[in-house]
């Protein structure tokens, strides 16, 4: 995988097979570093299983298709200088935490976080996500989040369709970091966001 989203994404689609109602996705970004903390409360894991988890070779080819999350981030993490550490309960969820180092030369992209939050809706509507990035920019934090609790009720009651959830997802989510980029670019005259 080349982005850090697409990461958050096979994390959080594993917590929604494992019956998390609520999932907390948070990034926060300094000049060095990208910490990714993917918080649910799903089945957990035993002791057993999480150390399975962590200690698989996700490039086995008999782990192809299955499994391969935790052990695909930790790689991603650790090339970069970085680490993970997943702390899992059974019966009281899990939380995935991995952290990057920006000036790695093997440092991917966050990547389209819009896009991922709104497919995991799309495809856990019954699933309460909450996205929050904090980064630095402009010389102050910015912050970006989205809560899909209500849009949530509104697909469960057949007032809003699926598709357009997932648009109002994405679209919200996207308009957030374009309101910054539009401010920082006021600021000093050119955009510090990619």
């Amino acid at each position: 995988m080349d982005e850090i989203s697409l990461h958050i994404l096979d994390i959080a689609e594993n917590s929604v097979k494992a019956g998390a109602k609520n999932v907390v996705i948070e990034i926060n970004e300094s000049d060095k570093l990208v910490s990714v903390v993917i918080t649910d409360d799903g089945r957990g894991m035993d002791g057993a299983t999480l150390r399975k988890a962590m200690s698989a070779d996700p490039f086995l080819p008999e782990r192809a298709g299955s499994g391969r999350g935790i052990p695909l981030l930790k790689n991603a993490a650790e090339q970069t200088g970085g680490e993970i550490s997943v702390i899992s309960h059974e019966g009281s969820g899990t939380s995935v935490s991995a952290v990057f180092v920006k000036e790695s030369d093997d440092f991917i992209p966050l990547g389209d976080a819009a896009a991922t939050v709104a497919s995991l809706f799309a495809g856990a509507p019954d699933t309460d996500i909450r996205y929050k990035h904090s980064f630095p920019a402009g010389g102050e934090t910015r912050t970006v989040g989205y809560d899909t609790k209500d849009l949530r009720k509104a697909v469960r009651d057949g007032s809003v369709p699926l598709v357009s959830a997932y648009l109002t997802v994405r679209d919200s989510i996207r308009e957030e970091y374009e309101k910054i980029r539009k401010i920082l670019t006021c600021e000093d005259g050119g955009s510090l966001l990619a």
